[in-house]
């Protein structure tokens, strides 16, 4: 190359007073300074102005040459494109650098980093340019310190080498090059020039045709030392790992890091690949690696789904130093070791009742022992589970135990009791699956010898029983004594076995010495009574003693070889159970399928009995399987397996619950010492109290009786009572009873009327509904009277409803889609309004039901409402959709009371309003997720007193807490699914709803939540017919005949009644079978003769009657003559109606054939209404009768001439 404006020392200049080097000139394109070859750099310095100007022209390549100390101002550069010093890099656009001029004013590159490292030069950078995917030749200067140019600019003093880089799709192309062998200081200035290669086959052939326009000297970067990279040392600091994680854990491992530097520089560290790293997340200053989301090993979320995620970290420290680790995790199956399940302490019978699941690890199934024989295995891992009690479990608590399943078997923790009868005289406790001996309880120093059997009462103390003893002692289950509970021998007791506690709370104990069972407070232990007397039913030696799910109470009878089931408040033996197991009876219990499972150890097996009458089904684990010797104790485990305890062996052998299959010895032979074992019992972590959900009832009396117009007193005295009962032993709830007699068809009167409100109806009609309590009602009913309607017979039922429904304002059943919001109560109704597109729906479970979709759908009651009462209890049925996220409304009283859900803390709120303040009562549960469930809050206003209530039980608030949020007026107006604002709408569906103004109980709460709140029944009430007697009405006139003369009406007015015969036929009557007698007060005489006139349609024809051609009537005046029997009859399809009858009547004529009748006669009228067969009532056939007087005109006659007499003489001139 050229020493262009120095000498070849490069220690002084040679006067050029210009540029070294200048282009300029539109035709200045294409040259070429410099090369790539080593010798092809020029040096150009000490020239007066820039060592490179060019002021015009494109593609001229500055390759390397050595520039610098050339021109003293600012604007005198190495390199100058338009010779006004430095130009700034265009990088507005995208690409960049668009602008135009001398050399395209190329942009020169920008330097990020140059760091020092002994004789290597480690370079970053970037150089946005215009070319995309284009080639650039970049060179690298230095300029050792105080050299620099003043610009900031270059110089470019020392050539160090070059990197060819090439754009990406934006123009920008990325610098990272070390350059070795080099000799820079730290301090020193690093510089750089971009030049364009237009055809990449030539460069290293002819720079000329390879190279286009360079750009000017970059911005000056001081030199740095160089920077080590930090290391990773965590997990060995391999560039690949693998870990292991359980399941369900976040934590995955701490990313470490080392940095060489001093001071150490900050070291930050991200996640920069990896298939799965989107589920990951690193702490950017400590490293702490974690899954976003707990891993699941059954439902892997991994690329591969095969539990195996993949990520990769880095470690920066700032300054291009880094370091990265593929880490591999593994997630692995993490075995079920905690269980839980909890619910409420209480539930109504019949209504469903939540168990609440949860383990430490995803199960594969739950099996729950309800405790009431169901066993239940639910697939997959549900949060609950659901059960409903039958009603005829009312009273009694049950025991409820669960197991839960995974890949590595099931477990279950609760305790297992079991008592040594004999040897060691203690109860035996293991834990959970494993079975794992954990000590002893109730020694005999304690008062216990020959321990029969432990049981779990309803309070979750142990109560254990011993055959020497005579006695009950009560634990806690740590094993605490705290008490003798039945005393040695009380009542009796003798050699106490077999105990259970029944429906009414009392503790039941067989007594094996005496053969009875007997029967002891369940509170004080104290004796009440021999509830079965030694002998009954063959009872003999009892041992084993349950109550069934049918709250019946069962005894196993050893010495009988037989269960016996009785009433367990009577005692008295229901002989239809045979119960019959085939040997001595030791123990029993109820197991799936509802069948009895008992212990036959004569014979070393296990059958089954049905349940319903005790009839042998099945022998369930055969004799001597798995070893059985001498069966005792038998129980249903957590798990649904059955265990069973072998005297023989020591042990508690575990039969599958399902086949009987011997599955192995849950307690091996002697394990903790046990001896003989007798009856154990599982520890329940959750115990159910069943509330009888019976609700009201009636005793109605059998059908009644009464002759017509006779009325019917209900009472005791006459053994026809009504009473109505609310379901428990108060008489003071308020009740409605609604009384009605069907078709109208009579009345009642109730005996008294105090205390008593008629919402509906009236007493002494026909319909009444009466509100009033339980005693007021029925000692109305003692003494009602039943008054049939007039004359009425036949059908008159009487129907009663009982119903918790006294002072029941509003109720919404949605049972008429065409009136959503319908009242179906009593007395003043307030039917609701219908917003947005509420609507009545069939859902599957509750029938027709209301449907809200949470965006403006409400049902509004407007004021006036329900007024604004002191106490007010809201019930309703309520199924919140899983979707609904807000503070849904269920109902609200406005400002009175509300019944609210917080769908995001999964609590329902029951609100109280006293004018001033709101006080919250909030329950938690997930509505969500329960699916239908009964809600009821009760508010008294005066005393601030408020009570929620879940499916039927009383739930104690999990926090109460007062609210200053002044509300409006409370003007009655009433919401169901929403704020009176028309806000806060419910997203699900309402059933029921009620609004009571007073406190309903308990007692009631429960039975409207079991859907038991009415009981409907009748009486079955017929009037009798009793035959009326017919009547003969409007004898009128006086009517004459005249001797000789044409015979006469008797009486055109004459009407014949009969209140049967007239409501035949439609009640155009029908009087065939009647008869009508018309004869001579004192008897028959023939001078009068009897006949009829032609009229209305009735003709005579010989001695019948027609109507239309055809009989309706005969008559009879020869048998009697002087006499007229007229008969009716409908044998010829003519039917003679009353008007018919009528008309023949006053059709009938009288003469007087005599030729000297009396003045006058009297005709006495006989009606009888044929009842011969009691058809139209009983008292047979009756008359109807009365007289008609005849007058009777005598005419001279003129005389006659006896033909038959002599003539004996004529006087002269007679004829």
């Amino acid at each position: 190359g050229n020493f262009i404006g120095t000498n070849a020392a490069l220690s002084t200049g040679l006067g050029n007073s210009y540029q070294g080097i200048g282009i300029t000139g539109s035709g200045s394109t294409d040259n070429l300074i410099g090369g790539t070859t080593s010798g092809d750099g020029n040096v150009i310095a000490h020239n007066t102005f820039d060592g490179i100007g060019i002021s015009s022209g494109t593609g001229n390549s500055i390759l390397g040459n050595r520039i610098h100390s050339n021109g003293a101002a600012n604007d005198d550069i190495a390199i100058d494109l338009l010779d006004n010093g430095v130009t700034a890099n265009d990088t507005a656009g995208t690409p960049p650098d668009q602008d135009t001029g001398a050399n395209d004013l190329q942009n020169f590159p920008v330097l990020f980093t140059a760091a020092v490292n002994g004789t290597d030069l480690q370079i970053t950078g970037q150089l946005p340019t215009d070319g995309l995917t284009t080639q650039y030749r970049i060179e690298f200067f230095n300029n050792p310190l105080g050299t620099e140019d003043p610009s900031g600019h270059g110089e470019a003093r020392v050539y160090l080498g070059a990197v060819t880089v090439t754009t990406n799709g934006s123009g920008v192309a990325n610098i990272s090059t070390t350059l070795n062998g080099v000799s820079v200081a730290v301090g020193d200035r690093i510089s750089a020039t971009a030049t364009e290669i237009l055809n990449p086959a030539q460069v290293g052939v002819n720079d000329l045709l390879a190279y286009g326009s360079t750009s000017e000297m970059s911005l000056n970067l001081p030199a740095t030392p160089a920077n080590t990279s930090p290391t990773i040392t965590s997990n060995g600091g391999l560039a690949s790992i693998s870990l292991n994680v359980a399941e369900n854990t976040t934590a995955v491992t701490d990313v470490n890091a080392t940095d060489p530097e001093a001071p150490p520089q900050t070291l930050t560290y991200s996640i920069i690949g990896g298939a799965d790293q989107l589920l990951f997340d690193i702490d950017a200053n400590t490293g702490v690696l974690t899954f976003k989301t707990a891993p699941d090993f059954e439902s892997p979320t991994d690329v591969g789904t095969n539990n195996v995620y993949n990520v990769t970290v880095q470690v920066s420290d700032g300054a291009g130093g880094t370091d990265t680790q593929a880490i591999a995790v593994t997630v692995t199956n993490q075995a079920i070791s905690s269980i839980s399940y909890t619910g409420t302490g209480t539930v109504v019978a019949g209504t469903p009742y939540t168990l609440n699941l949860s383990a430490n690890e995803d199960a594969t199934s739950w099996t729950i022992n309800w405790g009431d024989g169901t066993i239940e295995t639910i697939a997959g891992n549900p949060s609950s589970a659901t059960h409903v009690y039958d009603a005829q479990a009312g009273g009694l608590t049950f025991n409820v135990t669960a197991a839960a399943t995974d890949a590595d078997g099931t477990i279950y923790t609760n305790r297992l009791y079991v008592p040594s009868w004999a040897g060691t005289d203690l109860v035996h406790i293991y834990q959970g699956n494993d079975a794992l001996f954990s000590g002893t309880m109730a020694p005999l120093s304690d008062g216990l010898d020959d321990h029969i059997e432990v049981i779990q009462g309803p309070n979750g103390n142990l109560f254990v029983s011993s055959e020497i003893s005579d006695s009950v002692l009560e634990y806690t289950t740590n094993g605490t004594l705290i008490g003798t509970f039945v005393a040695a021998g009380s009542g009796g007791l003798n050699g106490s076995a077999g105990m259970a506690f029944g429906p009414n709370g009392d503790l039941y104990v067989a007594s094996y010495v005496n053969s009875q069972v007997l029967r002891f407070d369940g509170t004080t232990g104290d004796f009440v009574e021999v509830v079965v007397s030694s002998g009954t039913g063959g009872l003999d030696s009892p041992l084993g003693l349950n109550f069934g799910p049918d709250g019946q109470l069962y005894v196993a009878s050893r010495g009988g070889n037989k269960i016996l089931r009785f009433d367990p408040e009577t005692g008295s033996l229901d002989t239809g159970f045979d119960g019959s197991v085939g040997g001595m009876t030791e123990d029993f219990t109820f197991g799936p399928d509802g069948h009895i499972y008992a212990v036959d150890a004569s014979n070393a097996r296990i059958v089954q009995l049905d349940a319903t009458d005790g009839t042998l089904l099945s022998v369930f684990v055969a004799s001597g399987a798995g070893g059985l010797g001498y069966p005792a104790g038998i129980a249903f485990g957590p798990d649904g397996n059955l265990y069973v305890g072998d005297q023989a062996s020591h042990a508690i052998r575990m039969y599958d619950g399902s086949t009987g299959a011997y599955l192995g010895d849950h307690v091996t032979s002697g394990s903790g010492g046990l001896v003989k074992p007798a009856y154990f019992v599982f520890e329940a972590n959750q115990q159910v109290a069943v509330i009888s959900n019976t609700g009201p009832s009636q005793v109605l009396p059998v059908a009644q009786t009464t002759p017509e117009d006779t009325t019917i007193t209900f009472s005791t005295a006459n053994g026809n009572a009504i009473t109505v009962d609310d379901g428990t032993a108060a008489t003071d709830t308020r009740l409605q009873v609604f009384l009605s007699v069907d078709g109208f068809n009579g009345t009642l009167t109730l005996s008294q009327t105090t205390n008593l409100s008629f919402p509906g109806g009236a007493n002494g009609t026909s319909s009444m509904v009466i509100w009033g309590t339980e005693a007021d009602i029925n000692a109305a009913l003692e003494g009602m009277v039943f008054t049939p309607n007039l004359h009425y017979n036949g059908s008159a039922n009487i129907t009663v409803e009982t119903k918790l429904a006294a002072d029941l304002q509003g109720l919404y059943e949605f049972e008429n889609a065409g009136n959503v919001g319908q009242d179906t109560s009593v007395g003043v109704l307030q039917t609701g309004t219908k917003f947005g597109s509420a609507a009545v729906v069939v859902d599957g479970t509750r029938g027709n039901v209301l449907n809200l979709d949470g965006s403006g759908d409400y049902i509004e009651i407007p004021s006036p409402g329900f007024g604004d009462p002191d106490q007010v209890t809201m019930a309703a049925w309520v199924n919140v959709d899983a979707s609904e996220a807000g503070w849904p409304r269920i109902m609200e009283m406005n400002s009175v009371a509300s019944i609210t859900y917080e769908s995001s803390a999964k609590k329902l709120y029951g609100w109280g309003y006293d004018g001033t303040d709101w006080y919250a009562h909030a329950y938690v549960i997930d509505l969500n997720a329960e699916g239908w469930t009964h809600v009821t809050f009760s508010w008294t206003e005066s005393t601030l007193t408020g009570q929620l209530y879940v499916n039927g039980v009383a739930v104690t608030p999990d926090e109460t807490w007062t609210l200053n949020a002044p509300g409006g007026v409370a003007d009655g107006s009433t919401y169901i699914g929403a704020h009176p604002s028309g806000s806060d709408n419910l997203n699900g569906m309402v059933d029921d709803a009620r609004v009571y103004t007073r406190i309903v109980s308990a007692a009631e709460i429960a039975a409207i939540a079991g859907d038991a709140h009415t009981a409907t029944g009748t009486i079955p009430v017929t009037v009798t017919a009793v035959n009326n007697g017919p009547a003969l009405l409007n004898f009128a006139g006086t009517p004459t005949f005249t001797e000789g003369g044409a015979a006469v009406t008797l009486d055109s007015d004459l009407n014949a009644v009969d209140l049967e015969l007239d409501a035949l036929n439609g009640g155009a009557g029908n009087y065939s079978g009647a008869s009508t007698t018309i004869v001579r007060n004192g008897g028959a005489n023939a001078d009068d003769v009897f006949a009829f006139i032609d009229g209305n349609g009735i003709t005579r024809s010989g001695s019948t009657l027609l109507k239309s051609g055809q009989v309706i009537a005969t008559f009879d005046t020869t048998t009697t003559p002087g006499q007229l029997v007229i008969t009716f009859t409908d044998a010829n399809g003519q039917i003679p109606t009353s008007v018919n009858v009528d008309n023949i009547l006053r059709q009938v004529t009288y003469a007087n054939s005599s030729d000297a009748p009396p003045a006058s006669v009297t005709l006495d009228w006989t009606f009888n209404d044929g009842n011969t067969t009691n058809s139209q009532g009983s008292g047979g056939a009756l008359l109807a009768t009365g007289s008609k007087t005849v007058n009777i005109t005598a005419t001279n006659d003129a005389p006659q001439i006896n033909a038959s007499s002599p003539l004996n003489s004529i006087a002269e001139d007679d004829v």
